[in-house]
């Protein structure tokens, strides 16, 4: 799967999640703002819901694509595993350095030469001919 995809796909993971959070904390009072409740508990109430993507073509002849992630998809689980991977991580640096201003999150790490491979494919393949001529 390509990176921006999966891009896409984690951000609508966390709306599905924050979905699931609504009524736990709608339930619990901790919902802040002049919102409209009757709307929330509508939405709260809904059993089955997605995201949906709307992909539109500007140039040329507009053409519109919608495609939905629901919670069943294998798609949402392997954004979840992204999800809890940053959870992780974000919970390893706050172990390592804290949240004191004076002490940024970077470890020290060895500078090393770029390696076109580990550059996302497009570009190997773009830009094949001026690296092999070297």
């Amino acid at each position: 799967m390509q990176s921006q995809a999966l891009n896409y796909i984690v951000s609508a993971a966390h709306y599905i999640n924050a979905r699931w959070q609504m009524s736990r904390l709608f339930k619990t009072d901790k919902l802040f703002g002049e919102g409209n409740k009757e709307l929330l508990q509508s939405i709260i109430d809904t059993e089955y819901f997605g995201f949906i993507f709307v992909f539109w073509k500007k140039s040329l002849a507009p053409i519109a694509r919608c495609v939905q992630l629901s919670p069943e998809n294998k798609a949402f689980a392997l954004a979840n595993k992204q999800i809890l991977k940053a959870i992780e991580k974000y919970q390893d640096y706050y172990a390592e350095f804290g949240l004191s201003e004076d002490k940024e999150w970077r470890r020290d790490t060895r500078i090393e030469e770029l390696d076109i491979y580990t550059l996302p494919t497009w570009f190997q393949y773009q830009n094949n001919e001026a690296y092999n001529a070297n």
